[in-house]
Protein backbone atom coordinates (compact mmCIF):
# COMPACT_ATOMS: atom_id res chain seq x y z
CA UNK A 1 0.00 0.00 0.00
CA UNK A 2 2.76 2.46 0.92
CA UNK A 3 4.41 2.00 -2.49
CA UNK A 4 1.19 2.91 -4.37
CA UNK A 5 0.62 6.03 -2.24
CA UNK A 6 4.15 7.31 -2.96
CA UNK A 7 3.57 7.02 -6.73
CA UNK A 8 0.46 9.25 -6.77
CA UNK A 9 2.28 12.63 -6.44
CA UNK A 10 4.58 11.64 -9.31
CA UNK A 11 1.64 10.69 -11.52
CA UNK A 12 -0.06 14.01 -10.72
CA UNK A 13 3.07 15.98 -11.64
CA UNK A 14 3.42 14.05 -14.91
CA UNK A 15 -0.21 14.78 -15.83
CA UNK A 16 0.19 18.48 -15.01
CA UNK A 17 3.39 18.60 -17.07
CA UNK A 18 1.71 16.91 -20.05
CA UNK A 19 -1.22 19.36 -19.91
CA UNK A 20 1.11 22.38 -19.80
CA UNK A 21 3.23 20.95 -22.61
CA UNK A 22 0.14 20.40 -24.78
CA UNK A 23 -0.86 23.98 -24.05
CA UNK A 24 2.60 25.28 -25.04
CA UNK A 25 2.39 23.41 -28.35
CA UNK A 26 -1.14 24.79 -28.86
CA UNK A 27 -2.81 21.38 -28.97
CA UNK A 28 -5.48 22.94 -26.78
CA UNK A 29 -5.84 26.14 -24.82
CA UNK A 30 -5.69 26.08 -21.03
CA UNK A 31 -7.42 28.83 -19.13
CA UNK A 32 -9.08 29.07 -15.73
CA UNK A 33 -12.42 27.92 -17.19
CA UNK A 34 -10.75 24.71 -18.32
CA UNK A 35 -8.50 24.16 -15.32
CA UNK A 36 -10.84 24.47 -12.32
CA UNK A 37 -13.34 21.84 -13.53
CA UNK A 38 -10.47 19.43 -14.13
CA UNK A 39 -9.11 20.15 -10.63
CA UNK A 40 -12.56 19.42 -9.17
CA UNK A 41 -12.85 16.17 -11.13
CA UNK A 42 -9.35 15.04 -10.12
CA UNK A 43 -10.16 15.87 -6.50
CA UNK A 44 -13.28 13.71 -6.77
CA UNK A 45 -11.29 10.89 -8.34
CA UNK A 46 -8.74 11.10 -5.51
CA UNK A 47 -11.57 10.44 -3.05
CA UNK A 48 -12.49 7.36 -5.09
CA UNK A 49 -8.87 6.21 -4.83
CA UNK A 50 -9.22 6.46 -1.03
CA UNK A 51 -12.24 4.18 -1.23
CA UNK A 52 -10.23 1.59 -3.13
CA UNK A 53 -6.87 1.84 -1.33
CA UNK A 54 -7.99 2.45 2.26
CA UNK A 55 -11.49 0.99 2.08
CA UNK A 56 -12.80 4.39 3.23
CA UNK A 57 -16.42 4.22 2.14
CA UNK A 58 -17.07 7.62 3.70
CA UNK A 59 -15.13 9.23 0.84
CA UNK A 60 -17.84 8.35 -1.70
CA UNK A 61 -20.03 11.38 -0.86
CA UNK A 62 -17.39 14.12 -1.30
CA UNK A 63 -15.84 12.22 -4.21
CA UNK A 64 -19.15 12.10 -6.06
CA UNK A 65 -19.92 15.77 -5.32
CA UNK A 66 -16.51 17.04 -6.44
CA UNK A 67 -16.43 14.87 -9.56
CA UNK A 68 -19.97 15.70 -10.73
CA UNK A 69 -19.63 19.45 -10.05
CA UNK A 70 -16.35 19.43 -11.97
CA UNK A 71 -17.93 17.47 -14.80
CA UNK A 72 -20.87 19.88 -14.95
CA UNK A 73 -18.63 22.94 -15.15
CA UNK A 74 -16.33 21.22 -17.65
CA UNK A 75 -19.28 20.51 -19.95
CA UNK A 76 -20.71 24.00 -19.45
CA UNK A 77 -17.41 25.84 -19.95
CA UNK A 78 -16.74 23.91 -23.17
CA UNK A 79 -20.17 24.86 -24.55
CA UNK A 80 -21.62 21.35 -24.37
CA UNK A 81 -24.34 22.63 -22.02
CA UNK A 82 -26.15 25.92 -22.56
CA UNK A 83 -26.55 26.79 -18.89
CA UNK A 84 -24.68 29.99 -18.08
CA UNK A 85 -26.67 31.78 -15.40
CA UNK A 86 -27.09 30.57 -11.84
CA UNK A 87 -30.89 30.83 -11.99
CA UNK A 88 -30.77 28.35 -14.91
CA UNK A 89 -28.49 25.70 -13.42
CA UNK A 90 -28.98 25.77 -9.63
CA UNK A 91 -31.23 22.66 -9.73
CA UNK A 92 -28.23 20.71 -11.06
CA UNK A 93 -26.67 21.03 -7.59
CA UNK A 94 -29.74 19.40 -6.02
CA UNK A 95 -29.40 16.54 -8.49
CA UNK A 96 -25.65 16.20 -7.79
CA UNK A 97 -26.16 16.01 -4.03
CA UNK A 98 -29.02 13.55 -4.52
CA UNK A 99 -26.73 11.36 -6.63
CA UNK A 100 -24.03 11.61 -3.95
CA UNK A 101 -26.45 10.31 -1.31
CA UNK A 102 -27.46 7.55 -3.73
CA UNK A 103 -23.76 6.64 -4.19
CA UNK A 104 -23.44 6.30 -0.40
CA UNK A 105 -26.36 3.86 -0.45
CA UNK A 106 -24.76 1.86 -3.27
CA UNK A 107 -21.56 1.44 -1.22
CA UNK A 108 -23.41 0.95 2.09
CA UNK A 109 -26.69 -0.82 1.20
CA UNK A 110 -27.57 -1.31 4.88
CA UNK A 111 -27.78 2.49 5.34
CA UNK A 112 -31.37 3.08 4.21
CA UNK A 113 -31.49 6.53 5.80
CA UNK A 114 -29.52 8.09 2.95
CA UNK A 115 -32.29 7.22 0.51
CA UNK A 116 -34.48 9.90 2.10
CA UNK A 117 -32.33 12.91 1.20
CA UNK A 118 -31.36 11.19 -2.08
CA UNK A 119 -34.96 10.83 -3.22
CA UNK A 120 -36.03 14.29 -2.04
CA UNK A 121 -33.06 16.06 -3.64
CA UNK A 122 -33.31 14.09 -6.88
CA UNK A 123 -37.05 14.66 -7.14
CA UNK A 124 -36.86 18.39 -6.42
CA UNK A 125 -33.79 18.84 -8.62
CA UNK A 126 -35.39 17.07 -11.57
CA UNK A 127 -38.68 18.94 -11.17
CA UNK A 128 -37.03 22.36 -10.88
CA UNK A 129 -34.57 21.62 -13.69
CA UNK A 130 -37.36 20.36 -15.97
CA UNK A 131 -39.33 23.49 -15.15
CA UNK A 132 -36.34 25.76 -15.94
CA UNK A 133 -35.76 23.97 -19.23
CA UNK A 134 -39.44 24.24 -20.18
CA UNK A 135 -39.92 20.47 -20.33
CA UNK A 136 -43.01 20.48 -18.10
CA UNK A 137 -46.43 21.58 -19.25
CA UNK A 138 -48.43 23.94 -17.05
CA UNK A 139 -50.79 21.12 -16.03
CA UNK A 140 -47.89 18.92 -14.97
CA UNK A 141 -46.39 21.78 -12.93
CA UNK A 142 -49.70 22.32 -11.13
CA UNK A 143 -50.09 18.60 -10.42
CA UNK A 144 -46.56 18.32 -9.02
CA UNK A 145 -46.99 21.45 -6.90
CA UNK A 146 -50.13 19.93 -5.37
CA UNK A 147 -48.99 16.34 -4.95
CA UNK A 148 -45.31 16.58 -3.92
CA UNK A 149 -46.20 15.97 -0.23
CA UNK A 150 -47.14 12.43 -1.29
CA UNK A 151 -43.39 11.82 -1.63
CA UNK A 152 -42.92 12.73 2.04
CA UNK A 153 -45.79 10.45 3.05
CA UNK A 154 -44.30 7.52 1.09
CA UNK A 155 -40.88 8.05 2.64
CA UNK A 156 -42.46 8.17 6.11
CA UNK A 157 -44.32 4.90 5.46
CA UNK A 158 -41.09 3.22 4.31
CA UNK A 159 -39.28 4.40 7.46
CA UNK A 160 -42.06 3.10 9.71
CA UNK A 161 -42.28 -0.26 7.95
CA UNK A 162 -38.51 -0.69 8.02
CA UNK A 163 -38.37 0.06 11.74
CA UNK A 164 -41.29 -2.27 12.48
CA UNK A 165 -39.44 -5.14 10.81
CA UNK A 166 -36.30 -4.45 12.88
CA UNK A 167 -38.04 -4.09 16.25
CA UNK A 168 -37.52 -7.24 18.32
CA UNK A 169 -40.73 -8.63 19.80
CA UNK A 170 -40.72 -9.01 23.57
CA UNK A 171 -43.47 -11.29 24.87
CA UNK A 172 -42.93 -10.67 28.58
Amino acid sequence: MQHKNSIIPGVILILIGVLILLHKFQVFYLDWGTIYPIVLMVTGLSFFVLIKTRNDKGAVFPGTVFFLIGLFFFLRNNNWLDLYYFDEFWPVFLIIFGLAFLAVFVLKPHDWGVLIPASILLFLGLVFFSNKMGWLSWGTQVTISRLWPVLLILIGVVIILTNLKRTPKNDS
